[in-house]
């Protein structure tokens, strides 16, 4: 088995979409493991963000997706949305960048 790595992820073909963003990835290992693991982890983080606050009722989803995507992905951040803007590696948090009725 061949495993291989791209190291500039402008040149990636392994990517994935996950709720209007696309997630770029240096190897499909990685892509692979974000699959597998956003909706648990999202179900997981939420949970526990509601336990601590239970007055909330706020959908982060997106915020939780990109939040796994920095763990998994060690080789560079690029994430680019369904309009084809990027979103730089700082984002702090994202709401509804395009239509308000979409992640709440």
């Amino acid at each position: 088995m061949n495993i291989r790595v791209v190291l500039d992820l402008d040149n990636s073909e392994y990517k994935t979409t996950y709720k209007g963003l696309t997630y770029v990835f240096s190897s499909e290992c990685n892509k692979t493991k974000f699959e597998n693991r956003i909706e648990d982890y999202i179900k997981q983080e939420t949970l526990r963000i509601k336990s601590l606050y239970s007055q909330l009722n706020i959908n982060f989803e997106l915020f939780l997706s990109i939040a796994l995507y920095k763990k998994i992905e060690k080789r560079g951040f690029k994430i680019v949305t369904d309009d084809n803007i990027d979103i730089s590696k700082d984002t702090l948090f994202l709401i509804a960048y395009k239509q308000i009725g979409k992640h709440f």
